[in-house]
């Protein structure tokens, strides 16, 4: 049961890495469009995404810890 706490662990953990690397592209391709489109419409579409993303992230990490507890001795 331990040893499988530990794998979700690492599991949850490259979870949470490639959500950090969806943010960082989001942000790329949204600098490379902002440049030909309306700067304010894409700023209030990036700010949607980096909210989306963001609940994402702390409702894994509350996932995360919640499981880690439980899986303590």
């Amino acid at each position: 049961m331990h040893h499988h706490g530990h794998d979700f662990l690492l599991a949850m953990a490259v979870y949470l890495l490639l959500g950090v690397v969806l943010v960082v592209r989001a942000f790329i391709t949204s600098s490379r469009m902002a440049r030909s489109s309306d700067m304010v419409a894409q700023q209030r579409e990036v700010q949607r995404q980096f909210r989306i993303v963001a609940v994402i992230m702390l409702s894994a990490l509350a996932v995360l810890l919640g499981v880690y507890y439980v899986t303590q001795p």
